[in-house]
Parts: structure tokens; sequence; C-alpha cells
């Protein structure tokens, strides 16, 4: 095998070297892993990187030359594995090339978009949401280490079903709770057939490695890796198999730009977690999700020389800057829906020529193929359906009817504000492109811009910072002292003209119109008790507000 075979295709590190993964190193001052976890150090944090894109492409060719064996697919329901796998002519055998195939054809088939998210809405359709993920193992000194790489959200419709159901079953997100069980449940069908050979067994699955773990042989390790989606799966994985009684020294995780998967008073969430999780505080996706990560939380600041880096000829769009700082300003998951609401309530408000041909303009590259397959006649019902799942995801997570007035009224004011400066073709960009490119975990092989994950494991490692997070401070406490503890000031209100009101939500008599400033840098938030609301007289209903929601956002003529 030569040098150059080992060599991880992203960030240059070797594939046949995991001692760091386990190894009890120090990284940079302030950086110290949690007593009991693994070690941290910039290689450990490459090799998950590579492993987590690895459950994106699902290429095994160049772990496979680093001496990786016993490969399995995990693909929408789908297990591939064993013999029928890794037999016969491995890697380069027919079923491997058609398994990946049928990935590449599942991720373009059912171009009608809308037909795909009308299907969700039936009682019952939760199968088109599946786990996605790797597996594949290699000798090492202690015996053998388990890779397990999880695939994040992908571009098609149904990957975000399971991102939208932010429930709590059990003190989890029900969404990755589902997607992790799935998982779990597959551990009896898991094969490992050169393992087996080796240890003298007629067959070893990976049932028969967490058993051994718990029983306290010290053959077997298990190392996980995972980006966004995947990465929250991990988590809830791994708090599965320390319940099941696996050891957390046997056990090693990273994950990048993980959303939140825990409630603040989820018992397991005082366990010490063998996971670390890299962030970008540039990234919203983070801080939604639930309340908590379990795990270890380390925050990558951006100076501007890094976002030049990141996003490129985006920072000429003179939008991009301050949609941004919009979206940082973002303090948790239920602002994040009110954000999600207020967009779909202006894009609901275009005419259909002006939204069509904005969301034709959008890069294909970083636009859901879902989003840009959209027809005329299905754009607007898809816009108003979507809304009213935003707001009744807003019921599930905060419990409440209607959106809270003050805080939906400076977030819609905002973006209104942005798009009276600069144009609503402007604003969508920024805000497509300041969603998707600080979320970004690898580099694209065709364009120049640096992935900010990426970047993390190679170059910025040693400015990571730790973030403190109890259960009495469910947020990551990172992003408050990013911004300095400081909100946004209401934005200005913008101008309206003759022929277009403006839109309000729920109702116009319950919202408080922000006052007019020219000001819109951010400025502390007032105390508690200087907070005042109008408040209808009468509390809404959630069937009340549905009920105007869904009369606000009827198609409208050309």
């Amino acid at each position: 095998m030569s040098e150059r075979n080992a060599f991880g295709p992203y960030t240059g590190v070797r594939l046949d070297e995991t001692d760091a993964l386990f190894s009890p190193t120090r990284g940079p001052e302030g950086l110290e892993p949690l007593s009991g976890a693994p070690g941290f150090s910039a290689q450990a944090a490459q090799l998950s990187l590579e492993l987590a894109r690895t459950a994106y492409q699902m290429d095994f060719a160049p772990w496979h030359r680093a001496g990786w064996t016993d490969f399995s697919l995990l693909v929408n329901g789908a297990l591939y594995t064993g013999e029928r796998l890794n037999g016969g002519k491995g890697l380069t055998g027919d079923l491997a090339r058609n398994a990946l195939q049928a990935l590449t054809q599942l991720r373009l088939a059912m171009p009608d978009s809308f037909g795909q998210y009308a299907e969700l809405r039936k009682e019952g359709a939760r199968n088109a949401e599946a786990c996605k993920a790797v597996v594949m193992l290699r000798p090492d000194r202690e015996g053998f280490l388990v890779a397990v790489g999880f695939m994040g959200t992908g571009r098609h419709i149904d990957d975000w079903a399971a991102n939208l159901r932010m429930t709590l079953k059990d003190g989890l997100h029900e969404g990755f709770l589902q997607l992790a069980e799935e998982f779990f449940a597959q551990r009896t069908q898991i094969e490992f057939p050169t393992a087996a050979s080796a240890l003298g067994r007629e067959r070893l699955t990976l049932q028969d490695i967490l058993s051994s773990l718990r029983g306290g042989e010290k053959i077997f390790r298990i190392w996980s890796a995972g980006h966004s989606q995947g990465a929250a799966i991990m988590q809830v994985v791994f708090d599965r198999l320390l319940s099941f009684g696996v050891p957390a020294d046997r056990l090693c995780g990273w994950g990048f730009a993980s959303p939140t998967v825990a409630d603040a008073a989820y018992p397991g969430a005082r366990r010490r977690y063998p996971i670390t999780h890299l962030m970008n505080a540039d990234d919203t996706v983070p801080r939604i999700g639930a309340s908590l990560h379990l795990g270890a939380c380390y925050l990558f600041a951006p100076n501007r020389a890094d976002q030049v880096l990141f996003y490129g000829d985006r920072l000429e769009n003179p939008a991009f800057p301050e949609t941004l700082a919009l979206l940082r300003s973002l303090s948790g998951t239920e602002d994040a829906l009110l954000c999600l609401i207020a967009v779909l309530s202006i894009l609901n408000e275009q005419p259909l020529e002006t939204l069509q041909h904005a969301l034709n303009g959008l890069e294909p590259r970083l636009t859901p193929d879902w989003l840009r397959s959209l027809t005329e006649e299905k754009t607007l019902p898809l816009i108003g359906y979507m809304a009213g799942r935003m707001t009744d995801r807003y019921h599930d997570v905060t419990g409440r009817a209607a959106p809270d007035e003050r805080r939906y009224a400076l977030i819609l004011g905002r973006h209104r504000n942005l798009i009276e400066r600069y144009g609503f073709l402007l604003w969508l960009r920024a805000v497509k492109n300041a969603g998707t490119l600080p979320h970004k975990l690898c580099r694209d092989e065709e364009r120049a811009l640096t992935a900010p994950y990426q970047y993390m494991t190679t170059e910025g490692f040693a400015r990571l910072r730790r973030l403190p997070q109890t259960a009495s401070s469910p947020l990551p406490l990172s992003f408050a002292e990013h911004r300095r503890c400081r909100r946004f000031a209401p934005a200005p209100s913008p101008r309206l003209s003759e022929q277009r009101k403006f839109r309000r939500y729920p109702s116009d008599h319950a919202i408080k119109r922000p006052s007019v400033s020219s000001n819109i840098t951010e400025m502390p938030s007032p105390a508690p008790t200087a907070v005042r609301r109008r408040l209808p007289a009468t509390r809404l209903t959630r069937r009340v507000a549905l009920r105007r929601i869904a009369s606000s956002f009827r198609r409208r003529p050309k």
C-alpha cells in the first residue's frame, strides 16, 4: 500500500493511524477534554471529518486501501452487509456498485416535490425518512475498531421530515430518536465477516460486539462521526449504547454542526458523554432542535479573513452580512421557527412571476432539489403548506397556539427592512447563502470556497473554545458569549405602498408594531419587567390561529 493511498481526500490525515482517537492527548490551552472522554486532537478531528463525509458519498475506496474491511451500508431501510457486500471482488463487486447507484437514483427520483411533501401529511407517513449510515472495521493495537458514520440531511425533501418533528419523546428530539432507533434495531443484522474469521467465530454482528463490551471485554472499540442530522443521530445512538451498558471509555464520537437533541430536564444529560462537537458561530443549526447537546461543545468564531475564505464573492451582496448577523442573533429553536415563518410569509406576498424567477435564479448546487423542481402551479400552495407546518412545529415546541407577537414582529420587521433597502432578489439570495454556507462540512471540488468545518480541523483547530453547558443553562453559552449577550434592535418599519398591506401574524390587532428607528444594529434586550406586549382581549386557540394563517396564505391571482 502506497503512502498516498493511506491519506484522507479532504484533510490529508492518514486513515490507517487511529490511535489519536482514544489517546489521552491535550489540545491547546482551554481545550482539555472531559474526564473519561476520548483524546482531543486535530488528528482525531480530521479523521472524524473524513468519516462524516464518507457517510454522504459512501465512497469506501480510500478506507479500503488503508486497511479497513467489513463495510456495511444502511440506506433508507435497506441494509447491505456481510459477505454479500464484502465477498468476491469486494468493493468493486456488482452489489456494492448497485447499492451506490440505488442511492444516487433515490436522491434524484420523484421530481414532483409537492406530491412528495403532500404524502408526508398522511397519518403514519413516516417511512419516507430513514437513517443512512456506513459501518466498517479495522484491526488496531487493542483488537478491532468499529467505525460508524451517519449521513446528515440530504437534498431530498423527505430528508427534512425528521428535523421538523421537534416534539420531545422521553426527553429527546422525536425525529432524531426515531432515526437512531432505526439504526439500533439493525444491530443484530450488521455483520463483520473478516473479524469473525480472525476470532474463529462463524458469525459476528454488531449486537455481539455490544454484548462483548457490556461484559467487560476489551477487544472492541466504537468510533462514530456525523454532520448536522447525522451528528444528532450519533448523540442519541451513544445515549442508547451507554444505557445498554457499553463503557464510555470504549466509545469515541465527533459531531459537526449538530442540532440540539435533549431537553434540559433529560436525566441522561448529566452523563459524561464521550462526544466532541465542533460548531461554527455563523451556523444557525447548532442552536436549534431541542435544548441540549450530549457531549462537550467547542466554538469557532470566524473573523473577517475567515469569512472571505468561507463565503467568497457572496460578501459582495450588501444584504449578506446583515442577513448573517440576523441569523446569528437567533437564540434558539423558537426564534428559528419565527424566522422561517417570517420568510415564508414574505415569499407568499410576492407576485408569482417574481417568486418563480427568484427561485430559478438561486445557485443550483446550494439549493435543495425539491425547491428547484417546483412548478408555477405548486409554488404558492407549497409555501402556504410549509408555513402551516412551521406553525404546528412552533406549537409543539412552545406549547403556545400563537407565536410571540413582539418577537415575531421584530424578526419580520428586520427582514422587511433588508428587502426595502436591497431588493427582494438580493435578500432571498442572502437568506439562502447565510443559511447554507456556514453549515458546509467539506470543500466543494468545483468551487474555490473553503468549508468552515473542514477549515476548523486543519487550520483553525487551535482557535476552538470550549462552551460551558449545564442543565440549568440548556442553550450553549458560547453563542451568548460570542454576541456579548446582545439581541437585535427593532428594525425600521418599511414604507408601504398603497397597493399592498403590511401582513401581520397571526392577526392585525394582535401585534404591536415596532417603533421607527434608523438604527438596526444589535442592542441589549430590555429587562423583563420593561417588556410590555399588547395582547388580544381573548386568548387565541390553536384552531383559530391556524385558520387565520391559512387565510393569509390564500392564493392570489397573477
